[in-house]
């Protein structure tokens, strides 16, 4: 998962079923500091945009 975050696999047998945990692997501060660049150089879709709007 390009190392942002990493994937444990879990089983609780029967009763609890099989899940994933995720985890971050990446500092929360670069990882947001590499989005608001990507956003700088590719903009926002629309899809996300209405997205924003609507969490004002």
């Amino acid at each position: 998962m390009l190392g942002i975050v990493s994937r444990t696999e879990r089983n609780k047998g029967e009763a609890g079923g099989r899940y994933y945990e995720y985890e971050l692997d990446t500092n929360p501060d670069l990882l947001l500091e590499a989005l608001d660049k990507t956003v700088d150089m590719v903009g926002v879709t629309d899809a996300i945009q209405k997205r924003l709007d609507q969490s004002v």
